[in-house]
């Protein structure tokens, strides 16, 4: 009869094997799709998903409501993603002392003008894709009655 402690650690190493080669696969993948040379920058058309990285430069930033700046960390942001969120309180809640429970009332994505400086090239980002796949919500347009 096999020794089973043998048989449970041989299987155990040839499924972490598997799974160590596989990872490596990915990495080495992910390893080549980052490292391409820049031929291939040519043939990039419209629609074609490309990473650029630089310093955001906004031309005009989000509107907000009231004349202060939205968040005093960054005065001009260059897009803004929120969410307005309203408690639900139970008599169970209130008995226990917990928080209870959150209702989304109102959320979206607005933008300003913006683009990213790519060693001195300026790339015009535009984000109306995002805004109308994501909430076109108006943070400027709400009010207290959004609350009730």
């Amino acid at each position: 009869m096999p020794d089973t402690f043998g048989l449970l650690l041989g299987s155990g190493l040839l499924g972490a094997s598997i799974w160590y080669a596989h990872r490596a696969g990915n990495v080495r993948n992910a390893y080549h799709s980052i490292t391409e040379d820049d031929a291939g920058a040519a043939s990039i058309v419209d629609g074609t998903e490309v990473t650029i990285s630089g310093d955001v430069v906004v031309d005009e930033p989000v509107p907000t409501p009231g004349s202060e700046p939205l968040l005093e960390s960054v005065p001009r942001p260059a897009l803004v993603v929120w969410r307005l969120r309203r408690g639900k309180r139970s008599k169970h809640d209130e008995k226990l002392g917990v928080s209870g429970d959150w209702t989304t009332v109102a959320s979206g994505i607005d933008s300003g003008t913006f683009s990213v400086d790519t060693a001195g090239k300026a790339v015009q980002v535009d984000p109306t894709w995002l805004v109308q796949r994501h909430g076109d919500g108006k943070l400027q347009s709400l009010s207290a009655a959004d609350l009730d």
